[in-house]
């Protein structure tokens, strides 16, 4: 995305008419290479110029089809790459970018890739609540200590998430005229402070990504001119201060109650590690740590279960552990 994917062959910006001339030689060739629905977003309706055409690829579950090599062999392109995925190539001196979308994620993946920048803007609202509006839907990320994880879907309905920040879905629904448009759209929502976009209070990876897309920096000279914008909703430094929130607000996901089930995992794999660890192992077992140690360990793990270790004491994890290796120090297969 963002027609600068291709250094080795020429590609240009094309008008909104060229745009459409494009497509409509593109599309009948790759529903006969494909034979998938394709999509593609959709943009503010006096944009200008384009340097890409951004087309979602809807992926079935038994699908087997290589896209790279369907348009490397049959369109042959100057030039085609990959990204996560994507799969850019030139066509009529314009980049392409094809981007496979899973048939599970295809609807909730449309509305909010659909004008630009609306996912990204309302992503900036959704983080201070400690949330993720991305493909998925709006999702939770639960972390502790940062390895133990799962993400929690709070929902891919486009009207709740819109609803929930105070956002007018019927708006997005109708489409946009002008990049401003989509600018007081975000404005509009009661949770908005421009704070919350300033590249200084991003993720040092956010505000890389972000300084480079133009449409983000110019929203951000867009709201510097508007006096009342500097004030605004204040969230909470502590994100969790939001979980009941979220919680009432969305009352089938059970939002609490998978928070504490998954609190209650963790602490179990806390108490896990308490009664067989690497520094344990070295005891036992004499050797150093090392990726020996660590193929020792995980390698007598596939012999018990979580229940197993759960049932036992140290002692017996102990004993059990020494006869295994015991037979590993006499030549025996792990």
């Amino acid at each position: 995305m963002g027609g600068k994917a291709l250094k080795n062959t020429k590609t240009e910006r094309k008008t909104t008419q060229q745009f459409y001339d494009i497509q409509s030689r593109l599309f009948p060739k790759l529903n006969e290479l494909l034979g998938l629905e394709l999509y593609v977003l959709k943009f503010y309706h006096s944009k200008p110029d384009h340097g890409d055409m951004d087309i979602l690829v809807k992926i079935p579950n038994n699908f087997n089809i290589n896209i790279f090599d369907e348009i490397k062999n049959n369109i042959q392109p100057n030039q085609i790459v990959t990204n996560d995925g994507t799969v850019t190539f030139d066509f009529e001196e314009f980049q392409i970018d094809l981007i496979p979308v899973q048939e599970n994620i295809w609807e909730s993946t449309k509305i909010w890739m659909d004008y630009d920048p609306c996912g990204n803007l309302c992503g900036k609202i959704t983080h201070r609540f400690g949330l993720k509006f991305g493909p998925e839907g709006l999702v939770y990320q639960y972390r502790n200590s940062g390895k133990f994880g799962k993400n929690i879907t709070i929902t891919n309905d486009f009207d709740r998430i819109m609803n929930f920040l105070g956002l007018d879905p019927n708006v997005k629904h109708k489409g946009f005229d002008t990049l401003e448009e989509i600018y007081k759209w975000i404005i509009s929502s009661k949770y908005y402070n421009t704070e919350l976009f300033l590249l200084d209070n991003l993720t040092q990876s956010d505000r890389k990504r972000n300084k480079k897309r133009p449409t983000f920096n110019n929203f951000l000279e867009y709201v510097k001119n508007i006096p009342y914008t500097s004030e605004g909703y204040h969230f909470e430094k502590n994100k969790t201060k939001y979980l009941d929130f979220i919680d009432s607000s969305f009352p089938e996901v059970h939002f609490l109650e998978q928070i504490n089930e998954l609190n209650e995992k963790y602490e179990e794999k806390l108490k896990l590690k308490t009664k067989f660890n690497g520094d344990l192992l070295m005891e036992w077992s004499g050797l150093s740590s090392g990726k020996k140690l660590g193929q020792i360990m995980e390698s007598f793990k596939k012999t018990k279960n979580d229940k197993w270790f759960e049932e036992n004491t140290v002692g017996e994890i102990k004993n059990e552990f020494k006869k295994w290796f015991n037979t590993l120090e006499n030549g025996n297969e792990i």
